[in-house]
Protein backbone atom coordinates (compact mmCIF):
# COMPACT_ATOMS: atom_id res chain seq x y z
CA UNK A 1 0.00 0.00 0.00
CA UNK A 2 2.77 2.84 0.58
CA UNK A 3 4.55 1.62 -1.99
CA UNK A 4 1.73 2.98 -4.45
CA UNK A 5 1.37 5.97 -2.17
CA UNK A 6 4.71 7.60 -2.73
CA UNK A 7 4.57 7.27 -6.72
CA UNK A 8 1.29 9.02 -6.11
CA UNK A 9 2.15 12.14 -4.01
CA UNK A 10 5.46 12.92 -5.86
CA UNK A 11 3.54 12.78 -9.13
CA UNK A 12 1.09 15.78 -7.62
CA UNK A 13 3.91 17.41 -5.97
CA UNK A 14 5.28 19.16 -9.28
CA UNK A 15 1.38 19.92 -10.67
CA UNK A 16 0.28 23.29 -10.97
CA UNK A 17 -2.53 23.74 -8.03
CA UNK A 18 -6.46 23.42 -9.43
CA UNK A 19 -7.72 26.25 -7.46
CA UNK A 20 -7.18 29.66 -6.90
CA UNK A 21 -5.48 31.54 -3.68
CA UNK A 22 -8.79 33.26 -3.45
CA UNK A 23 -7.67 36.37 -1.23
CA UNK A 24 -4.35 36.93 -2.61
CA UNK A 25 -5.32 36.22 -6.00
CA UNK A 26 -9.05 37.28 -6.68
CA UNK A 27 -10.79 35.09 -9.68
CA UNK A 28 -11.97 36.81 -12.97
CA UNK A 29 -15.90 37.44 -13.37
CA UNK A 30 -17.25 35.46 -16.53
CA UNK A 31 -18.88 38.71 -18.60
CA UNK A 32 -22.72 38.13 -17.89
CA UNK A 33 -21.91 37.51 -13.85
CA UNK A 34 -24.61 38.46 -11.45
CA UNK A 35 -23.48 40.55 -9.16
CA UNK A 36 -24.61 43.62 -6.87
CA UNK A 37 -27.26 45.09 -8.19
CA UNK A 38 -26.99 48.97 -9.14
CA UNK A 39 -29.84 51.76 -9.66
CA UNK A 40 -29.45 54.52 -11.99
CA UNK A 41 -32.19 57.13 -10.61
CA UNK A 42 -32.00 59.26 -13.50
CA UNK A 43 -33.63 56.27 -16.08
CA UNK A 44 -36.45 55.19 -13.67
CA UNK A 45 -39.29 56.23 -14.22
CA UNK A 46 -41.43 55.20 -11.12
CA UNK A 47 -43.20 51.97 -13.02
CA UNK A 48 -42.91 49.54 -9.92
CA UNK A 49 -42.11 46.72 -12.36
CA UNK A 50 -38.95 45.66 -10.69
CA UNK A 51 -40.67 45.62 -7.35
CA UNK A 52 -43.49 43.56 -8.40
CA UNK A 53 -41.66 41.14 -10.21
CA UNK A 54 -38.73 40.68 -7.44
CA UNK A 55 -39.50 37.19 -5.85
CA UNK A 56 -37.37 38.27 -3.01
CA UNK A 57 -38.70 41.64 -2.19
CA UNK A 58 -35.45 43.12 -2.19
CA UNK A 59 -37.15 46.26 -3.84
CA UNK A 60 -38.84 49.11 -2.18
CA UNK A 61 -40.01 52.38 -4.84
CA UNK A 62 -41.28 55.50 -2.74
CA UNK A 63 -42.91 58.37 -4.59
CA UNK A 64 -41.98 61.25 -2.95
CA UNK A 65 -43.44 63.68 -5.39
CA UNK A 66 -43.99 64.27 -9.17
CA UNK A 67 -41.74 62.28 -11.07
CA UNK A 68 -39.74 62.15 -7.91
CA UNK A 69 -38.79 58.50 -6.26
CA UNK A 70 -36.43 56.68 -3.48
CA UNK A 71 -35.50 53.76 -4.61
CA UNK A 72 -34.36 51.03 -1.35
CA UNK A 73 -32.43 48.11 -2.15
CA UNK A 74 -32.03 45.47 0.56
CA UNK A 75 -29.01 43.94 -0.68
CA UNK A 76 -29.32 41.25 2.50
CA UNK A 77 -32.25 40.14 0.87
CA UNK A 78 -31.28 40.12 -3.43
CA UNK A 79 -30.89 36.49 -4.39
CA UNK A 80 -29.02 38.12 -7.54
CA UNK A 81 -32.02 36.45 -10.07
CA UNK A 82 -31.60 39.65 -12.59
CA UNK A 83 -35.61 39.48 -12.84
CA UNK A 84 -35.41 42.89 -11.90
CA UNK A 85 -33.23 43.84 -14.55
CA UNK A 86 -34.67 41.89 -17.04
CA UNK A 87 -37.98 43.58 -16.45
CA UNK A 88 -36.80 47.32 -16.45
CA UNK A 89 -38.11 49.06 -19.45
CA UNK A 90 -35.51 52.49 -18.86
CA UNK A 91 -32.40 50.17 -17.91
CA UNK A 92 -32.32 51.42 -14.39
CA UNK A 93 -31.29 48.28 -12.54
CA UNK A 94 -28.04 46.60 -13.52
CA UNK A 95 -25.97 43.71 -12.61
CA UNK A 96 -22.59 44.53 -11.64
CA UNK A 97 -19.37 42.41 -11.45
CA UNK A 98 -19.12 43.14 -7.54
CA UNK A 99 -19.65 39.76 -5.24
CA UNK A 100 -17.89 40.97 -2.46
CA UNK A 101 -20.40 42.77 -0.11
CA UNK A 102 -20.71 40.96 3.15
CA UNK A 103 -20.90 42.82 6.06
CA UNK A 104 -21.87 42.10 9.84
CA UNK A 105 -24.25 44.80 10.21
CA UNK A 106 -27.65 44.23 8.21
CA UNK A 107 -28.43 48.31 7.83
CA UNK A 108 -25.14 48.87 5.96
CA UNK A 109 -26.48 46.19 3.15
CA UNK A 110 -29.49 48.61 2.81
CA UNK A 111 -29.16 51.00 -0.23
CA UNK A 112 -31.45 53.99 -0.70
CA UNK A 113 -31.05 56.84 -3.67
CA UNK A 114 -33.08 59.25 -4.80
CA UNK A 115 -34.10 60.40 -7.95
Amino acid sequence: MPGKLIPEALKHLFKKEATNLYPKEPFPTPPDFRGKLVYLPKKCIGCTLCVRDCPAQALKLDRIAEKQFKMTIYHDRCINCGQCVEVCPTDALSMSAEHEYASYDRMSLKEEKNT
